[in-house]
């Protein structure tokens, strides 16, 4: 590969880049207007793994909300603790 080809590669790699990160962001404003919390404020691995990491790749809307249901009821349950303690 010659270094114009390299670079054109990186630019292109740069740009999907900018793109994903936008997306994210999207995704996460929404995770948030719908559940209440931001998914690394309540350490949602399944998210985080799928679209930080982009190591996942089986995510559907139910899995979605089944794991953020059940860790919004794990945060709430750690507040109340410490809110009584």
């Amino acid at each position: 590969m010659t270094d114009k080809k390299l670079q054109e590669l990186m630019n292109a790699t740069i740009r999907l880049k900018l793109k994903y990160q936008s997306k994210l962001e999207l995704l996460e404003q929404e995770y948030e207007r719908r559940f209440g919390y931001n998914p690394s404020e309540i350490d949602d691995d399944n998210f985080i793994d799928t679209f930080h990491y982009a190591q996942g790749s089986d995510m559907t809307v139910a899995k979605l909300i089944e794991n953020a249901k059940m860790l919004i009821d794990r945060e709430r349950e750690r507040i109340d603790i410490k809110t009584h303690s």
